[in-house]
């Protein structure tokens, strides 16, 4: 299928930015030219953070996305995806115990339950499969994601239990992580955020750095960070396959119409 081009950012999807919001900058002024024009679809955000990042608000993020893909000729499409992001601190993640991710898992369920139950905009997708990423940034204890794993695995949500959420992991394809993703608490998917070779949109062939075995699947890659002047990430995501709706990943993405 063609390549699904992403964005991700700390910032607002509806924050102000060049004189529209950063999802319409992003998208139909700083990746608008040269030819050929972007297809940006997706965007990431944090549910939740404790790194003094800005964790979604609000359905004014949704309609910032929608209206931006709107206005982009490149997709003709009237809806976007959200990727739900799991944030926690460093050291704790790379530490922590069972009971602080399973801390951490129910928050972000939590978070992203109440915006899908209270935002017009923000939906469930068909697929009923909802993939979670938990933002790993060096290593990661495995106790810590046997807990995150256990609490996004078995959440409640809308009389469904458990919930249809997949504990799902960004990061770099250190053995000692895949190892745990791959373990019995298996991710549902990866999102690989090396290598970065450029900050352009369309960006490069699909390319990530995987686990062993692709266990679990790489199905999203940061190809690289910290672009138009700092404020979006680069993403792209797996060609390979057509998801139950056609789109691939976004069939297991916050759908945003």
């Amino acid at each position: 299928m063609p390549q699904q081009w992403g964005l991700d950012s700390v910032a607002y999807i509806d924050t102000s930015y060049g004189g529209t919001t950063l999802a319409n900058y992003a998208i139909n002024t700083y990746y608008a030219s040269p030819p050929p024009r972007d297809t940006i679809q997706w965007w990431g955000r944090y549910f939740t953070t404790t790194g003094g990042f800005s964790p979604y608000r609000g359905n004014g993020e949704a309609v910032a996305l929608i209206d931006a893909i709107k206005a982009n000729p490149a997709t003709n499409h009237r809806y976007g995806w959200i990727l739900p992001i799991s944030d926690d601190g460093t050291t704790t993640i790379e530490t922590g115990s069972n009971a602080q991710g399973m801390t951490a898992g129910n928050a972000v369920c939590q978070n992203v339950s109440y915006w899908l139950s209270h935002g017009a905009n923000t939906h469930m997708p068909t697929s009923g499969h909802l993939n979670i990423y938990l933002d790993v940034e060096n290593t990661l204890s495995t106790a810590y994601w046997q807990g995150w794993h256990t609490a996004v695995s078995l959440y409640y949500y809308s009389g469904q239990y458990p919930a249809p959420y997949y504990a799902s992991a960004y990061g770099h394809n250190y053995t000692a992580n895949c190892a745990t993703l791959a373990s019995s608490y298996r991710a549902a998917s990866f999102w690989s955020n090396e290598p970065e070779p450029s900050c352009a949109s369309p960006g490069p062939a699909w390319n990530p750095n995987k686990c062993a075995s692709n266990v679990p699947p790489a199905e999203a890659w940061q190809y690289d960070e910290h672009c138009m002047s700092g404020e979006v990430d680069v993403d792209s995501a797996n060609t390979s396959y057509s998801g139950p709706n056609g789109h691939g990943l976004m069939d297991y993405l916050i759908y945003c119409a």
